[in-house]
């Protein structure tokens, strides 16, 4: 399974890859610079760098619905407030291609 933990600098998103890559899923960490806490984490995979969803949300949500629509995971896990609201206000597009 591959799931897309987004906001990585957050230490809830470091707990998240660190408990779903004990449990054998394959964790992309997102977050919108370079480097970021989770990241780090033995159990993430990859790392992707995406539009601030803070300073450019229609960006973010483009940017999100290519990867999920492309089909690159199979659970889309946003962490922060801003990118779970900005995942919900999307759902309907992203649903069908992976769980939210």
């Amino acid at each position: 399974m591959n799931v897309l933990v987004t906001d990585g600098n957050q230490r809830s998103a470091l707990a998240i890859t660190r408990s779903l890559g004990r449990r054998g899923a394959s964790v992309i960490v997102g977050e919108e610079s370079d480097r970021c806490l989770a990241s780090s984490s033995r159990y993430c995979t990859r790392r992707i760098t995406y539009p601030s969803p803070y300073r450019e949300p229609d960006a973010f949500d483009r940017f999100i619905a290519r990867l999920v629509v492309e089909g690159r995971f199979d659970v889309v896990m946003p962490v922060s407030d801003v990118t779970t609201y900005a995942i919900a206000r999307n759902q309907d597009a992203l649903r069908p291609h992976a769980g939210l």
